[in-house]
């Protein structure tokens, strides 16, 4: 999954300071080295053993010095200028801790929204692909946050 999303990560994430690293848990499944050979710029952060998601996170992080951190999974794909909206409202919301994009279904991209919103409203469908509202939602989804370090 790295080898097919992270392409999108690099060429929709640009900006000054903005950084791409990939927090390694202890895996054996060769994709150090995959990162390493294909995507040199990439900054490895190597754990010594599998923490555990929440764990691996927070080690990871103290190794990063950054206002802002995106969490994203190596599942996901990102679309041109998915990373602005995001930090502008962070940038004009002080008091907001983390804010996240509106997650798409990778198989059926007319889908939108967590089981949440289904189980409540039903799976909306927008005519434009994306619903582009900003609000307070109930559950968020580490899959995709992008997170105000405080230190």
């Amino acid at each position: 999954m790295l080898r097919k999303f992270i392409p999108s990560v690099m060429d929709n994430s640009v900006g000054e300071g903005i950084e791409i690293c990939v927090a390694d848990n202890a895996s054996s499944d060769g994709s150090l080295e995959m990162l390493r050979s294909e995507f040199p710029v990439v900054r490895l952060i190597e754990l010594d053993q599998n923490y555990g998601f929440a764990e691996g996170y927070n080690r990871a992080l103290e190794q990063v010095d950054a206002e802002y951190v995106v969490l994203l999974n190596s599942d996901v794909e990102v679309t041109p200028h998915w990373l602005e909206p995001l930090l502008d409202y962070m940038d004009t919301h002080s008091g907001t801790v983390a804010c996240q994009p509106k997650l798409l279904s990778w198989h059926n991209i007319d889908l939108v929204g967590m089981i949440l919103d289904w189980l409540n409203t039903g799976m909306k469908k927008d005519p434009e692909g994306l619903i582009r509202r900003v609000g307070e939602i109930f559950h968020g989804n580490i899959e995709a946050a992008l997170t105000r370090v405080s230190r």
